[in-house]
C-alpha cells in the first residue's frame, strides 16, 4: 500500500514537471516566432 502510494507521488511529480518544461519550451518556441516577425 505504501509503496503504491509513493509511486503515484512520484509520477504526478513527473507528470508536473513534464507539463512545466512543455510550456517552458512553447513560451520559449513563441519568443523565437516574435522575434523573427520583429
Amino acid at each position: 500500500m505504501d509503496e503504491n502510494f509513493s509511486v503515484v507521488i512520484k509520477n504526478s511529480i513527473y507528470g508536473k514537471f513534464e507539463v512545466l518544461q512543455r510550456i517552458n519550451e512553447t513560451t520559449f518556441l513563441i519568443k523565437i516566432a516574435e522575434r523573427d516577425l520583429l
